[in-house]
């Protein structure tokens, strides 16, 4: 299974607008994620747990990230953790 960057981006987005209650079109108009520290810890388990990925963004502090720029790095996680579950 791949994904690409455009669904990738989309699940973020509703991830977040789940997590905070923020508005998806207003997310999507901001092209950008300002989360509170509480909220972005949760919003981070939520996402790592739809990817079955680590991200290494598990820390209490507030979460300030361009959308396209978290997609990028959740579609290299899942990347490579395809590759690694992958039999040789």
């Amino acid at each position: 299974m791949s994904f690409s960057l455009e669904y990738v981006r989309n699940l973020i987005v509703k991830t977040a607008s789940d997590t905070t209650g923020d508005d998806v079109e207003a997310l999507l108009q901001a092209g950008r994620l300002e989360i509170e520290p509480r909220d972005a810890i949760e919003f981070i388990v939520r996402l790592e747990a739809v990817f079955d990925c680590v991200l290494g963004r598990l820390r209490y502090q507030s979460l300030s990230i361009e959308i396209d720029q978290l997609a990028e790095e959740v579609l290299a996680a899942v990347g490579t953790r395809q590759q690694e579950r992958r039999p040789d």
